[in-house]
């Protein structure tokens, strides 16, 4: 234990030396993991020390299978993120073609035979960005089997 600490109660460059090339006794190892719980200065020493020559390089077979699992990653959340865009914009546009927010009530029925063959138009709208959204999550599935 002798040297592991400095004057000041941090970990020396002997203790922090131990921690990462050598092997310190269960007592050693027990009080230096207790300071660095709370001891961000010595945590930031030794995540340094760390970094400088710890770094490993993955083995060569690994690349593939971990970049098409990012992949299917990305595709998952662009997907999700899509229909979350999606849903709010139909939303808005339900909303906003209602007229939920514009003429009052004694306007709107004045108004039904233009807002039926605005519905009517809104519907073929409707089902025409619904066959683009699912042609754009199929061209994902092809993607994501990389044909």
């Amino acid at each position: 234990m002798n040297g592991v600490f400095n004057q000041n109660g941090h970990i020396s460059d002997q203790g922090l030396w131990l921690l990462t090339a050598g092997d310190p006794d269960a007592l050693c190892c027990y009080e230096l993991s207790e300071h660095l719980d709370y001891c961000d200065q010595c945590v930031d020493r030794y995540s340094v020390l760390l970094t400088e020559n710890m770094l490993m390089a993955p083995p060569s077979g690994l690349a593939k299978p971990v970049m098409a699992k990012v992949r299917r990653g990305n595709i998952l959340f662009l997907t999700k993120r899509a229909i979350k865009v999606c849903t709010a914009a139909s939303l808005t546009v339900v909303i906003w073609y209602s007229g939920l927010f514009g003429d009052s009530l004694a306007v709107r029925n004045e108004k039904i035979p233009d807002q039926a063959r605005r519905g009517n138009s809104f519907s073929q709208m409707v089902s025409g960005v619904s066959d683009s959204i699912g042609n754009w999550i199929r061209g994902f599935g092809i993607y994501s089997r990389g044909e």
